[in-house]
């Protein structure tokens, strides 16, 4: 089953175009726990599923931080 986006498009739009500390932020999903989250790391770092599948799901954007 596919993810469904449950951040709004202003967010995205938002931490597009943050100023932030880090370079870029990145778009996650995982279809097995049905989720997103963004985080700031490039490898995959699964928050939902622990121990048990810790690189299950895939980055599905890069939101670069400009200065």
């Amino acid at each position: 089953m596919a993810c469904v986006p449950i951040f709004p498009e202003n967010l995205i739009n938002e931490l597009s175009n943050a100023d932030g500390k880090s370079a870029a932020v990145y778009y996650d999903c995982c279809p097995m726990a049905k989720a997103y989250w963004v985080s700031e790391e490039g490898n995959m770092v699964n928050p939902y599923l622990g121990q048990s599948m810790p690189t299950c799901g895939s980055v599905k954007d890069t939101l670069k931080a400009y200065r």
